[in-house]
């Protein structure tokens, strides 16, 4: 059974599943987005090196790199992510933004952020406004049945109740319709009523 899962969301945008390299078991959750000035991979974890789903999987980008004819962007929901930005720039000179902390401007041209807090912490929700769809990486995860908790080890980030009350005041006036997570199940409907979720019942925030 291949252990790479790839779902298109809308044209242009698609999130892709692969067994988590660390080896906790669980799949782990990228976004591949067609910008108007890039190809964007958000939070990028590839498939195994050596396997077939790794080939597979370059195949497809380095074709669809071609097809749009744009260079590759890799943009990141925390500057010490563990993904495979360092092969990708490597090997196709793909540009690496994990760090941008302003969230008047662009990331770059269709993507923006929310930044987690104070923006200290160098965490942030990638926006994508044309697709109304956030990537959460490992800052938000989901329970399943449309419902949302903060990630594990993100608790200290927003350690206060005005700094979660901050973020989903964020969330809502960002009014995404996806809403999608590197961890558990993405919302890819009514995003609006998931996010209402994290502090609905109490047990949103961990």
């Amino acid at each position: 059974m291949s252990g790479l899962v790839v779902r298109e969301l809308s044209t242009g945008l698609w999130l892709w599943e692969v067994v988590d390299p660390a080896g906790s078991g669980r799949s782990v959750a990228s976004v591949y987005f067609e910008a108007p000035s890039h190809v964007v991979l958000i939070d990028p974890v590839l498939p195994a090196d050596g396997g077939p789903d790794r080939e597979r999987f370059l195949a497809h980008l380095e074709r669809d790199l071609g097809r749009v004819g744009l260079p590759l962007a890799v943009v990141l929901t925390s500057a010490r992510g563990v993904c495979d930005s360092a092969f990708l720039e490597e090997r196709y000179g793909a540009t690496v933004d994990g760090e941008s902390a302003d969230e008047r401007r662009e990331i770059i041209s269709g993507v923006g952020a929310i930044l987690l807090g104070d923006g200290r912490s160098g965490r942030r929700i990638v926006t994508i406004p044309a697709h109304r769809a956030v990537f959460c990486g490992e800052i938000i995860s989901g329970r399943g049945g449309g419902a949302l908790q903060l990630g594990p080890g993100c608790a200290t980030s927003l350690a206060v109740e005005d700094a979660q009350v901050r973020l989903v005041e964020k969330l809502r006036a960002f009014a995404p319709q996806a809403i999608l997570v590197a961890h558990g199940e993405s919302v890819l409907a009514n995003g609006a009523e998931a996010i209402d979720s994290l502090l609905g019942d109490g047990q949103g925030f961990v």
